[in-house]
């Protein structure tokens, strides 16, 4: 026990210490204006390595798609971790309290007012699971964020490195469930979708090292990451 102890603490020690270094140089993002698919830009900020102190830190996003002046954009990294639904009960997104919370807290706070004016609210469609297709998966919503679907992250993020995501240090702190990878020295999480599981009281989600568990788990487990989808809108 003690030598699990020492271990978890060691790796929590180099999470911190990349996350800190990352988000000094924020290396790779450049301007949104000229981002193509596959870059990196910074948009917002929010609280990421665990030091409230030194204010909240600038978000990284990774273009998924880019349609003329639009940017489809997810997270970087997963910047915090919550139940998808507070209670464990039957919800799908359009009712659930993670999407309440991006669209709320996380929408206000993250965002300037001239920031929050470039983020376009948008028809979010209720994919259902392809493995468990009879599985309701509600209405769609009208939305400024959201998490990706099953079909979504198989078109944008084909591939299990391509879905693998480190999660920030304050979303550790928050509990989130992560493992030290064998790609040195990257830490992996989980991470929700929206799309529900093999039940009404399951959501699936992204694996350690990608790929998607399509049985989902438990809809109000606290362990899961959080990574943001939008649009951003790049006219003047």
């Amino acid at each position: 026990m003690r030598t699990r102890s020492f271990f978890f603490r060691l790796s929590l020690m180099l999470l911190l210490m990349l996350t800190a270094a990352a988000f000094c140089t924020a290396e790779g993002a450049g301007p949104a204006d000229s981002a193509a698919v596959g870059s990196y830009i910074v948009f917002g900020s929010c609280e990421q390595d665990g030091n409230p102190v030194n204010g909240p830190e600038p978000i990284e996003w990774l273009v998924l798609d880019r349609q003329d002046d639009r940017l489809l954009v997810i997270s970087r990294y997963a910047l915090d971790s919550k139940p998808y639904n507070d209670k464990w009960t039957g919800a799908v997104w359009e009712d659930c309290t993670l999407r309440a919370w991006l669209n709320d807290d996380f929408f206000s706070a993250a965002f300037t007012d001239s920031e929050q004016a470039m983020i376009p609210t948008v028809t979010v469609p209720a994919d259902k699971n392809p493995s468990f297709p009879s599985v309701n998966a509600g209405s769609a919503t009208q939305d400024k964020l959201f998490l990706l679907s099953i079909p979504e992250v198989e078109k944008y993020l084909p591939t299990n490195s391509s879905m693998s995501c480190e999660p920030t240090a304050y979303a550790v702190l928050q509990g989130v469930d992560w493992t030290p990878s064998t790609k040195n020295p990257c830490l992996y999480c989980v991470w929700w979708l929206r799309t529900p599981g093999m039940d009404s009281c399951s959501i699936a989600r992204v694996n350690f090292l990608g790929g998607v568990l399509k049985s989902g788990d438990t809809i109000n487990a606290k362990d899961n990451a959080v990574r943001p989808a939008m649009w951003i809108d790049l006219t003047p």
